[in-house]
């Protein structure tokens, strides 16, 4: 899964110097692919699927947040330097499975339709960073720190 959120060898100059992207997102996977197994492995009954499923997805959404925003803090152009990098790898993964014409359309009509949703994630995890820095500055603020 790492294959879609690192820059590869060509695209090694849109790092900042020292930014190492494979250990950070081993880090942020390692850290989540923990609560998903514990929501995996819950005992669910039938009308409790939904609960399932919206706990599952809020995992996922929030760790390719992180993934996305983290990487992107790591790149010269941020996000825009994201965005290349991602449309790049899911473009080459297709390709190696699929073959070159079933890379380029699918490069051509499914990736602009991805984007949106992984700039959501992206924007979403921005948001719940805010939120955590302001909600702890509240609290410095009444405690007296």
């Amino acid at each position: 899964m790492k294959e879609f959120f690192i820059p590869g060898p060509p695209q090694q100059n849109l790092l900042f110097e020292g930014f190492d992207p494979n250990e950070l997102a081993s880090d942020i996977l390692a850290k989540n692919i923990d609560k998903l197994f514990e929501i995996i492995l819950k005992e669910y009954d039938q009308e409790a699927l939904p609960v399932f499923e919206r706990d599952f997805v809020n995992i996922l959404k929030r760790m390719f947040g992180e993934l996305i925003y983290e990487i992107s803090e790591g790149l010269q152009n941020g996000f825009s330097d994201f965005e290349l990098v991602f449309k790049e790898n899911l473009k080459n993964m297709i390709t190696r499975v699929g073959g070159a014409q079933i890379g380029e359309l699918f490069g051509f009509m499914a990736v602009p339709n991805l984007i949106p949703h992984v700039k959501n994630c992206y924007e979403e995890y921005k948001s719940y960073l805010e939120e955590k820095v302001e909600f702890n500055e509240i609290i410095k603020k009444n405690l007296g720190f």
